[in-house]
């Protein structure tokens, strides 16, 4: 069984050492490390194609979360389908939790980042880690879980859900303005004796 690891990022102005240090710290060598920096759109991508062509049955496969491998749901699904079903590999999904606060201080520190692993092995496989845990100083708490068939697929379908997907569209809001229809109005004529007469009365009433 080999260890290889699957680096991408979208762009050559891309900087892909995070993924690179993560590989670092799981011992991947660095001549196992395959890493491309081209679009997620599809996976016509040389590095990637090398890697799958190097990949063995029970090899173990490190990518630092499920986009490095693509932006395509469907082709995610049928890429992950390949290497797991047909070529036999364990795919590890590392998974950043980011910069947490704990509710209460563990080894004088209030704050820890947390890290997921997703992987398939055998049990001597979840004690050596174990093992390494308890030596590496950085690791200050951990916890292995052993998922049962319920778990394991709603993981499978946590994984590869939200990438590559069609947004359905936001329903159209539409509005209706009605207005009154506009009245007419009509001028009479009126006669020049009765626009006098209006006036005198006008100026009498100021004058009381």
């Amino acid at each position: 069984m080999n260890t290889y690891g699957y680096v991408r990022v979208s762009s050559a102005d891309q900087n892909a050492d995070r993924q690179l240090s993560a590989m670092k710290q799981l011992a991947i060598p660095k001549t196992r490390i395959y890493k491309d920096k081209l679009s997620g759109k599809d996976f016509e991508r040389p590095a990637y194609r090398n890697l799958v062509k190097k990949l063995k049955c029970d090899d173990l496969l490190y990518i630092m979360s499920i986009d490095r491998l693509g932006r395509n749901y469907e082709e995610i699904q049928n890429q992950w389908r390949m290497l797991t079903k047909e070529k036999g590999v364990d795919i590890v999904n590392k998974k950043n939790g980011g910069l947490r606060r704990w509710e209460y201080k563990i080894k004088k520190k209030p704050t820890g980042f947390y890290h997921l692993f997703e992987f398939k092995a055998e049990p001597f496989v979840v004690s050596e880690l174990e093992l390494q845990y308890r030596r590496d100083e950085r690791i200050i708490r951990y916890l292995s879980v052993t998922l049962d068939k319920d778990a394991i697929s709603y993981a499978e379908k946590r994984r590869t859900m939200g990438f590559g997907q069609k947004k359905e569209p936001k329903p159209e809001i539409t509005f209706e303005i009605k207005h009154e229809p506009k009245r007419e109005i009509k001028y009479e004529p009126v006669e020049k004796h009765v626009i006098e007469q209006t006036v005198e009365q006008i100026q009498e009433n100021k004058e009381e």
